[in-house]
């Protein structure tokens, strides 16, 4: 009889370890979910608030290549009369004055997302394709920012060097008293303030000519991007 009841209790105990694995396999397996829907989560919120930032994007890509289109424009306006034959001085001055040159504000990327992924390592979230889609478009990203900088020194290089052969206080209109060395250089298609002027121009026209291209390579991948997170039906 002792004996029975020791079996008895030995499967009792057997039964209640089992129980306890069960019952702890059901919670970890429970656990995985939970953790698998929250990952699943966090990964639908970064990409709806990616999809929104990179709208916000193309809308930023557009102003700026509105601007640097109409500026652009006033220049080959003006280079076109200069490369005629015998330009009248005094019609070239006017088109020259007209002509619009100016650094806008840079373009960055509104997407905060992107940035806040890499720097918390969420990025692991996104499977193959899409970690890939998004990393190119952040080294297209960092691409323009450097280019902008590195054109916009190079115009401010170009700037500095026509000032220093011109006569700031007439230029800032603090005095109408030019300089005889520099005097009426506006009208002397063969003065080096002419040239050096030239050299700005065609230094911001060739920034306005590059930055819209390199735009449209941003406004390409960002298109392609908002179709890999799942937005390509969408305008």
């Amino acid at each position: 009889m002792e004996r029975n009841k020791t079996a008895k209790y030995f499967k009792y105990a057997i039964g209640e370890i089992v129980l306890v694995v069960i019952g702890i396999l059901i919670a970890l397996q429970i656990n995985t979910w939970n953790e698998e829907r929250k990952s699943n989560n966090l990964l639908k919120k970064y990409e709806k608030n990616i999809i929104v930032e990179l709208k916000t994007d193309l809308l930023k890509l557009d102003e700026l290549d509105s601007i640097h289109k109409t500026w652009r424009n006033s220049l080959l306006n003006y280079l076109d009369y200069y490369n005629t034959k015998n330009p009248d001085i005094n019609i070239l001055k006017s088109k020259r004055d007209s002509s619009k040159t100016g650094l806008t504000t840079p373009f960055h990327t509104s997407t905060y997302s992107i940035q806040d992924l890499i720097s918390t390592g969420n990025l692991k979230l996104f499977p193959a394709h899409k970690k890939s889609a998004i990393l190119k478009y952040k080294d297209l990203h960092d691409i323009n920012v450097f280019s902008e900088q590195e054109s916009g020194n190079f115009i401010k290089i170009s700037y500095a060097e026509f000032e220093q052969e011109i006569d700031l206080l007439v230029l800032y209109n603090y005095s109408e008293k030019e300089h005889s060395a520099v005097k009426n250089w506006n009208y002397d298609l063969t003065s080096p303030q002419m040239r050096l002027w030239n050299n700005v121009l065609a230094k911001f026209l060739n920034f306005y000519e590059y930055q819209l291209l390199l735009h449209e390579q941003v406004r390409k991948e960002s298109k392609e991007l908002i179709e890999v997170l799942g937005d390509g039906n969408e305008g």
